[in-house]
């Protein structure tokens, strides 16, 4: 959950922060995994975003 959680923070515009780049996130996650978020969460998100670009 605190994946898709700071995925969805990540990747969506709020007054206080623009929209990061799915890149960006994607970069913010792996830096985090391991000790705020759990790796292998990261690596799913990771996987799903590029095959969601690979249909786009």
């Amino acid at each position: 959950m605190a994946v898709a959680d700071a995925w969805s923070a990540m990747t969506s515009g709020h007054p206080y922060h623009l929209a990061r780049s799915a890149e960006e996130a994607i970069h913010g996650l792996r830096r985090s995994a391991g000790t705020q978020v759990d790796p292998i969460v990261v690596v799913a998100i990771v996987a799903e975003s590029a095959a969601e670009e690979a249909v786009a």
